[in-house]
């Protein structure tokens, strides 16, 4: 144990170093009516009481107390004493009011009765002791209210003693913690098991709406369709039909001429898959005409296919054009043109 000068340790250090003093048989030493003597056992007991002193003791402690080689053990003992004695009058109103308004705030009861008991030391050392019972009744007054009712139970007990005090304290402390570390641990148990018989509850048809009577209910709207490719138009689910029907082999022109053959598109060869027209259709853009309808502009068509047949060529209308994308990632196959024969 080293002496310090703040926070200020003598009193246990003071009473450490009389009982190591006293073991040795050399509390004589310490005396005030010790004087220097020439007998060679006495100054190596002296010089032993000062080695310890000099080892114990802090240098703060020590600039203020020493003052030559020739300063004796009891001469060293008196002057650390009085560092720390000083100004006893003074310093004991100071200590005596920070000692009756101490609370607990914020502390633990260890903490908390700690700083009181250093405050009773401090008391002594300037000579104003506390026993015991004002101890132990200042430190009942100073608790949280949340101590209320124990501090009764133990300002009625006797003797009263600190030590008795402190392990009533420390009793009631670890009971709210206890509880709520209880509390804590049983309520995910319980918040799972709540959470799971209500999913249960569900399964079994408890709160599951019924489907087919609010298809029925005539204010039920369905969910539109998201198109999940944006820029790009949905399908028209009118026009999304069979290839027979959105490729006829014969047209009509509109002044009531003889119809037009058109050749039905090539089939395709064994073991080679032709992509679903749907699949790329959904994503071409329709053209309509003016009037609204999904029909094409049959009179350029027309047109297209006499300006063919004047030249000698024939045309498959496949309708290519309205298959086309411009991701070849969104085609599952393909096929070179097929060479003229």
């Amino acid at each position: 144990m080293t002496l310090e000068l703040k926070p200020s340790n003598f009193t246990k250090w003071s009473t450490a170093f009389r009982a190591t003093c006293g073991k040795f048989g050399l509390l004589h030493h310490l005396a005030t009516a010790s004087t220097s003597n020439s007998d060679e056992a006495w100054l190596q007991a002296d010089f032993c009481v000062r080695g310890w002193m000099y080892s114990t003791v802090s240098d703060a402690v020590l600039n203020l107390a020493m003052t030559d080689d020739k300063q004796t053990a009891s001469a060293l003992w008196a002057a650390i004493g009085a560092v720390f004695r000083a100004n006893k009058a003074p310093r004991a109103i100071f200590l005596n009011h920070e000692f009756h308004s101490m609370t607990q705030g914020d502390l633990s009861i260890d903490a908390y009765c700690v700083r009181m008991k250093e405050k009773a030391d401090e008391l002594r050392d300037v000579g104003q002791p506390v026993y015991e019972p004002n101890l132990v009744l200042n430190l009942l007054r100073g608790l949280n209210e949340v101590y209320s009712n124990v501090a009764d139970n133990i300002a009625g007990m006797q003797p009263l003693t600190f030590a008795a005090a402190r392990h009533q304290l420390l009793l009631k402390e670890l009971r709210p913690q206890n509880e709520e570390k209880v509390r804590a641990t049983t309520a995910l148990p319980a918040a799972a098991s709540s959470h799971g018989g209500h999913q249960q509850q569900q399964l079994r048809g408890g709160r599951r709406p019924n489907t087919k009577q609010l298809a029925s209910s005539p204010s039920h709207t369905p969910p539109a369709a998201t198109n999940v490719f944006p820029g790009l138009q949905s399908p028209d689910r009118r026009t999304c039909g069979t290839w027979r029907a959105r490729h006829p082999s014969w047209t009509t022109p509109p002044g009531g001429s003889a119809p037009t053959e058109v050749p039905a598109p090539r089939r395709a060869q064994p073991g080679h898959t032709r992509a679903s027209p749907a699949a790329n259709t959904a994503f071409a853009p329709l053209r309509t005409s003016s009037g609204g309808s999904n029909t094409r502009d049959a009179t350029g068509l027309i047109a297209a296919l006499r300006d063919m047949q004047q030249r000698g060529d024939r045309i498959v209308d496949s309708g290519a054009s309205t298959h086309m994308t411009s991701s070849a990632g969104m085609l599952t196959q393909r096929l070179p043109p097929p060479s003229p024969q």
